[in-house]
């Protein structure tokens, strides 16, 4: 039987020949992601600070019981979860800067090993955000039931 993986061509042997065009939108492309990931850095910090800014308003009001402001506990389950938020925020930002400055070496240089490269940020931005929505979609999916059935109970 003949290998069918042989007859095919291999990723390395693959030539791709990009014109003006097709650099002028790459470059187009490059900037508005370095934009997006600027913001998202912004955002970031943003979100860090209130954090902070959070956590030390939720400490001060939890030490006056007339109130009636959260714990300790909660304070800090508040402070983790948004950590976590920042810290799932920050990759797809990371990887589209990356993205950005590879392809600005790749156009800059004509390097075809840098714009490989900013493919392979933009591959994983594309990646990490599909991953990231089926498991929004899928919390969507299984939380509708639940709060049609909870009201439903409610009203009872």
């Amino acid at each position: 039987m003949e290998n069918l993986e042989s007859s095919q061509p291999q990723p390395e042997e693959i030539k791709l020949k990009i014109g003006g065009y097709g650099i002028k939108n790459l470059n187009e492309i490059r900037r508005w992601a370095k934009f997006f990931a600027i913001l998202g850095f912004i955002g970031l910090g943003l979100m860090a600070l209130g954090t902070i800014l959070m956590a030390a308003g939720l400490s001060i009001m939890g030490g006056v019981s007339d109130l009636g402001g959260i714990g300790a506990g909660e304070s800090l389950i508040i402070v983790v979860v948004m950590g976590l938020f920042i810290a799932l925020y920050f990759f797809p930002t990371l990887y589209l800067w990356k993205f950005s400055d590879h392809a600005k070496k790749a156009i800059e240089a004509i390097n075809d090993n840098e714009f490989e490269e900013s493919l392979y940020y933009m591959k994983k931005y594309a990646k990490f955000i599909g991953i990231l929505m089926i498991v929004v979609l899928s919390i969507y999916a299984l939380m509708i039931p639940v709060l049609i059935i909870t009201g439903a109970m409610a009203a009872l």
